[in-house]
């Protein structure tokens, strides 16, 4: 789209930057080889030929990633309850919105958190370079026991 900004953007972390041209949604899509849709300003928008190879993705692709967004905005209208985010405080990951980093916090023992998580029932990112999705719908209980494997790993 010729002179522009371009900026990746994880929904609940607020307004993208101002003065972007084209906003990637990073959106949750199980699988290797999601799609990625781009959102275009007004201004960006004109510039796009007519036929921008969107016949080139998969329909199943396509219909993962609308499920993703579906549920995405469904999730997105729930309120998490009063004193959620006070739970986690104490811990030492940074966060913004629901992400929680663990990039240098866990550290060298990533590999045996993520076995632990998956063991308790909770599926951690992939990478420690990728942010941890706490989702407001966990109950207390799951909450409480999510601040217990984050803090025996912090």
């Amino acid at each position: 789209p010729g002179q522009g900004v371009v900026a990746y953007w994880r929904p609940f972390c607020g307004e993208p930057p101002a003065g972007v041209q084209v906003l990637i949604p990073v959106l949750p899509f199980p699988g290797n080889f999601a799609p990625c849709p781009l959102c275009f300003s007004p201004s960006a928008a004109p510039s796009l030929p007519s036929e921008a190879g969107f016949d080139d993705a998969s329909p199943a692709l396509l219909a993962g990633l609308a499920a993703a967004a579906v549920l995405l905005s469904r999730f997105i209208r729930r309120t998490p309850p009063a004193g959620w985010w006070e739970a986690l405080a104490d811990l030492p990951y940074p966060r913004r919105g629901p992400y929680l980093r663990t990039l240098g916090v866990i550290g060298p023992r990533y590999g045996e958190f993520f076995t632990q998580a998956l063991a308790e029932g909770f599926l951690p990112p992939a990478s420690p370079a990728l942010p941890l999705i706490v989702p407001p719908g966990l109950s207390a209980g799951e909450l409480k026991k999510l601040k217990a494997l984050l803090g025996r790993f912090g």
